[in-house]
């Protein structure tokens, strides 16, 4: 999904040439979308996405930062979804980056879908490039270049949820934010992201650190110190004796 800002407040994806009003909040990348039935807030990012052939895979699976989504056809050629940008790149491997980067990549999914039903209204030849099938791998890899990878060939789920249905229009029209929340998350606990990431870099780090005792410490001796002879009474010389 590219996207480019124009004049007076507008913009137009390579979707569509539909352009609708966006609302500038903290940045460029940000828009309030205006339709008839839902009022949608989604990432607008310069560039956002593209689809990598076996190529190019093979090129950028190693140095790629965003999320990579890769699927394998059945002669073992591996293509993938590339999302990049600030809003798809986690700045570390922290359970809570990934998750909001996964977030945004299921925002990306669910508002081509949504457009992409509204143009097959008049086009029913239409759609897009986004597969409702699960990938055989998914790829964090964050700005400081450490990668998070998870290999998804042995996953009991067919779909992940990257597609919406009619039902999950049907929250968003009750509840936008909650539901796009709760549909992420639920993904994001189906594919064990949660248990597999920490909830941040720190704790990580105190995980892999290994523990090592303190060195010993030598004990210093005491010096002996010389005892002043007893004087001995008259009284008890006699005992003695």
């Amino acid at each position: 999904m590219q996207a480019n800002f124009r004049a007076r407040g507008k913009a137009a994806t390579s979707y569509s040439n539909v352009r609708f009003p966006v609302r500038f909040r903290k940045c460029p990348q940000y828009a309030l979308l205006h339709s008839k039935h839902l009022l949608i807030q989604i990432i607008i990012t310069v560039m956002t996405t593209s689809k990598l052939n076996a190529e190019q895979f093979e090129n950028l699976e190693n140095s790629a930062k965003g999320v990579l989504l890769v699927y394998t056809s059945q002669d073992g050629k591996k293509t993938a979804q590339h999302f990049f940008g600030d809003e798809y790149e986690p700045v570390d491997k922290s359970q809570n980056e990934v998750f909001r980067v996964w977030k945004n990549v299921l925002i990306t999914f669910w508002a081509v879908k949504k457009e992409e039903l509204k143009l097959r209204e008049s086009n029913d030849g239409i759609r897009s490039k986004f597969r409702a099938s699960i990938p055989t791998e998914i790829i964090f890899r964050a700005n400081n270049g450490d990668a998070k990878r998870f290999p998804l060939e042995t996953s009991v789920w067919s779909r992940i949820g990257l597609v919406p249905t009619k039902k999950d229009f049907e929250r968003t029209e009750r509840d936008y934010k909650k539901a796009i929340h709760a549909a992420a998350k639920a993904s994001f606990d189906a594919l064990g992201f949660r248990v597999a990431l920490p909830k941040d870099e720190k704790a990580e780090d105190k995980k892999e650190a290994p523990v090592t005792a303190p060195a010993a410490q030598p004990v210093a001796e005491k010096p002996a110190v010389a005892q002043p002879d007893k004087k001995i009474t008259p009284t008890e010389k006699k005992k003695a004796a």
